[in-house]
């Protein structure tokens, strides 16, 4: 009596309340290795990249939607240029990695924002 059969049926599902993930992790997915560039180009192939090259960056480029979650690893030492609407950093200033270390970024609302979090 209507409604769908299975979830696979659902060409869009939405969640519409909280997640309970019911004891288990969400987990990262490995995506291609990105090279570094004054525009970091992200794919959808994953939601953790690998970043090589030491080319700075002043913005995150992906097709991700509003409200994706990326997680960058550095390979290398390079610097982030924090920019009020195209990458907002911490403090409003720029950072400089390490090799190994880690970053999480946002994308916002209306024009593509990252806000970035490093953890090292």
């Amino acid at each position: 009596s209507g409604g769908i059969g299975s979830l696979a049926e659902d060409s869009s599902p939405q969640l519409g309340a909280d997640l309970d993930c019911n004891g288990h992790q969400i987990q990262w997915s490995q995506g291609a290795d990105v090279s570094s560039g004054t525009a970091l180009a992200v794919g959808t192939d994953g939601n953790y990249f690998d970043v090589t090259g030491t080319t700075t960056i002043t913005s995150i480029n992906t097709t991700g939607g509003v409200g994706t979650q990326i997680k960058l690893h550095f390979d290398g030492a390079l610097t982030l240029t924090h920019d009020a609407t195209d990458l907002i950093l911490p403090g409003g200033a720029n950072i400089t990695t390490a090799a190994g270390d880690e970053a999480v970024a946002i994308i916002g609302a209306l024009i593509i924002q990252k806000q970035l979090v490093v953890l090292y």
